[in-house]
Formats: C-alpha cells, structure tokens, sequence
C-alpha cells in the first residue's frame, strides 16, 4: 500500500498503519471503519436522513470543537491532513446519522430493555485488598469481624495492589459486567458492609468490600440503555455483513 504518513523523515505506510493498530488498538481502526460503514449502510435502508440545517449544525460543532471557526484554519487543517471538503462534510454527516438511530430506540423499546435487564444496570462500590496467603487473609477477616479492626486501614496496611491499598482499597463503582468473574455472583447478593472472601487469585488472596448497591431508575440509566441498543444493533448488522479488505 502507499505512503500514509511521515514523520520526521520516515515514510510509514497504509499497511503499517493498520497493522499496528489491529495489533494494538481495540477496537482497531479497521473495526472502526467497518462500524461506522454498516451504521451508514442501515441508515440508507432505514430511510435515515440528514437535512442540510442538521448537517449545518454538526459541521459547526465540530468546527468549534476542533479551533476551527475561522474558514482559513478549517482550509490549513483540510490541506494539512489531506481531506477534501467533502470528505470533511462526510464525517460530520456520519455522526449525524449515527446519533438519529441512537434517537431511533422509542420509549417502550427502552423500558423493555431496561425492566428486562435490570440487574445490568446495577453498580456497586466496591473496595478489594490482595494479601499474600490465606492465613493473612484470615486474620483480616476475623479482626474486621470482631470490631478491633477497620477493613480500608488492613487494606492499606497489607495489600499488594500498589493502586488500590493507598486509597483504602477503592476499586470503583462498578457494573456487573465490570466485576470479575470470581466475585460477580458474591458481590451482587452480600448486603453493603459484608466482607468477601478469602478468595483464592492468580496472585494471592482477595477480600472485597461492598460499600454501597445503587439499582437505578430509568431515568437514570436512560442514556446507558439506548447505548446498549445502538450496540446491540451494531451487532446484529456485523452478523450479517460480508467484510473484505481491498487489495
């Protein structure tokens, strides 16, 4: 393939490019690609538009968002990387049209989804220390058990996690897609304050904190649903498309 960019002297070509980014990118630029082409092609067969006043409108967004509200600087940064006005104008369409279908999920839709998969949309907070052996881990346990002991201090005390034993053990606000296999079932039937574990790691013992268990209304999650129905569909397309890369 040809040159695709230089960067101070050296030519890097096309089929460099994508090779680095299909080994180190997810979701790889080819993926991307790929994407964004089945959501224009649904869009076509969908009937899915976009006016010029809607166009208009991303195009100056963008143009904000990227310094470019000046017509010469939108002229350098075309000329710079090489895009013509119209591929330029494509882009902002595309984005356009993917947000019209993210609009597309009616309100029933939504509320189906969500009363179907609520547990889904559950997050917990949740702390987690790694000691070395069991024995540790027992100790933890029955010191925090009896009161003479506070589990955010054992943590910062005796974790491994270099990341988390400085902040108590804080892992973060979690789905249940997010927690760890090992953990989900267990995290997301304690009551906030019970301790988990011993459990046996790759590297260790763990024991794991649930602070707090957030079941949000619709409302809340709305913007999450609609997210999991673009991607649902974006599936769904990706099953049935025939992908091939040019020679």
């Amino acid at each position: 393939m040809s040159d695709f960019l230089n960067v101070n002297g050296l030519s890097i070509s096309l089929s460099e490019a994508l090779c680095w980014s299909a080994i180190e990118d997810t979701p790889s630029f080819v993926e991307v690609t790929r994407d964004r082409a089945l959501i224009r092609q649904y869009a076509l067969e969908t009937g899915i538009s976009v006016t010029e006043s809607e166009l208009q409108e991303v195009i100056d967004k963008v143009r904000r968002e990227l310094g470019l509200e000046i017509a010469a600087n939108t002229e350098s940064w075309l000329a710079a990387n090489r895009f013509s006005l119209g591929d330029f104008q494509s882009a902002c369409a595309h984005l356009v049209l993917q947000d019209k279908i993210w609009q597309s999920f009616d309100e029933g839709e939504v509320k189906r989804h969500f009363d179907e998969n609520q547990d889904d949309f559950t997050r917990v907070t949740l702390y987690g220390a790694r000691v070395r052996d069991k024995a540790t881990a027992d100790d933890i346990v029955r010191r925090v058990g009896s009161g003479d002991s506070n589990f955010h201090v054992e943590t910062m005390e005796h974790s491994l996690d270099s990341e988390t034993a400085p902040l108590g053990g804080y892992i973060g606000r979690l789905t249940r897609r997010e927690v760890p296999e090992e953990i989900s079932v267990s995290v997301f039937s304690v009551d906030p304050g019970e301790l988990i574990g011993p459990i046996k790691l790759d590297a260790g013992f763990g024991l794991f904190l649930v602070s707090e268990i957030l079941r949000p209304e619709l409302d809340d999650v709305k913007d999450d649903v609609r997210n999991r129905l673009f991607d649902q569909l974006l599936e769904s397309l990706l099953e049935r498309a025939v992908v091939s890369v040019a020679d």
